[in-house]
């Protein structure tokens, strides 16, 4: 039960990473995009795009990161559905060369 318990109380907080991550990709690329347009000081732009793409970076080991850390409170909650009985298969797919490059960039 406290397995349980504690893997149902991860998951709220992790899905707020997630969907945060989710708001700061959008609002990194609308950054990008307005930088790389022809006004403005050339030096602060390369410095901006050059902070963006470490702030880019950073959100990309973010959600990388908390997608494997769901996954586990996700096996967490099986776990207990298994000791329960009430455990139902959950067959997805994936794209394995997609999954590899996320594990690398962490």
């Amino acid at each position: 039960m406290i397995n349980a318990c504690v893997s149902h109380e991860m998951r709220t907080p992790l899905n707020s990473i997630i969907a945060f991550n989710v708001q700061k990709e959008g609002l990194y690329k609308e950054l990008r995009e307005e930088l790389s347009s022809n006004q403005g000081a050339p030096d602060i732009k390369v410095k901006c795009l050059l902070i963006v793409d470490q702030l880019e970076k950073g959100r990309q080991c973010q959600e990388s990161s908390s997608s494997i850390i769901k996954f586990l409170v996700q096996d967490l909650l099986d776990f207990a559905q298994l000791k329960a009985g009430k455990f139902r298969k959950n067959i997805t797919r994936f794209n394995i060369i997609e999954t590899v490059k996320s594990v690398l960039r962490i």
